[in-house]
């Protein structure tokens, strides 16, 4: 091997040395444990004839491991970072079409749809997500639409955990 190639080899190796070690110096490693996971119902319908939209509240909490869903907004704020999975589940009102979406910080990111001429229909669906700590999660209801629910019966549910950390949180 020549002089030059050993110098080029140990250039390239300084250069990715270099890199991992700011890497590392620049993230701050998460040391935290917590375990997140909500699941909250609606307990009563919710129609929306006109146009527009409407956060949807779910007001039932089932649980609320880290405190991340807040029951009077229906949002969940992410308490850390990491990979997050989140269902949710909606019924329509009778003779009436269902549409949801999922929103992230106001983007969204995925929807749910069940149309029908008679009867209930359903819409669901199913993401995960990477997150940073405050990061808002929430699902909208469409305007024309409506969700159906008795006390005690739940048909509308949202649930979400974390599925794992970040490694380092930026």
């Amino acid at each position: 091997m020549t002089s030059y190639s050993v110098g080029f080899i140990l250039t390239i190796v300084t250069m990715f040395t270099r890199a991992v070690s700011q890497d590392l110096v620049s993230c701050t490693c998460a040391t935290s444990n917590k375990l997140v996971a909500f699941s909250a119902g609606r307990s009563h319908d919710l129609d929306l004839s006109g146009k527009g939209e409407a956060v949807v509240v779910y007001d039932t909490v089932f649980m609320n491991d880290g405190n991340g869903y807040n029951k009077d907004t229906g949002k969940f704020t992410s308490p850390s970072s990491g990979v997050y999975v989140f269902h949710y589940h909606s019924l329509s009102i009778n003779s009436k079409a269902v549409f949801v979406r999922l929103y992230l910080n106001g983007q969204i990111k995925n929807t749910g749809y069940g149309g029908t001429s008679k009867g209930h229909s359903t819409g669901s669906n199913t993401i995960a997500l990477r997150l940073f700590k405050g990061d808002e999660v929430w699902i909208g209801l469409v305007g024309g639409h409506a969700l159906h629910n008795h006390p005690g019966e739940f048909h509308s549910t949202f649930t979400g955990y974390l599925l794992y950390p970040s490694r380092c949180s930026q």
